[in-house]
């Protein structure tokens, strides 16, 4: 089995109004699966932390990662 992957976005002075974050992974839209969680954190602070998570992290999971 592989490691723990954590990847984090931080989205700094957001809009007013939260919008969804969404996960890319070589362009194509990350879907919530059994080994991949992700968790948006919203902050006072204006700022916005959204955190991925993938478990068991194989070489099928090497790429780019955008949010």
């Amino acid at each position: 089995s592989g490691s723990t992957l954590t990847l984090v976005c931080m989205i700094e002075n957001p809009t007013r109004y939260h919008q969804p974050i969404h996960w890319y992974h070589n362009n194509k839209l990350v879907k919530k699966s059994g080994d991949k969680q992700s968790d948006i954190k919203y902050s006072l602070k204006a700022k916005v932390e959204s955190t991925l998570v993938i478990r068991n992290a194989r070489y099928t999971h090497s790429g780019n990662y955008t949010c």
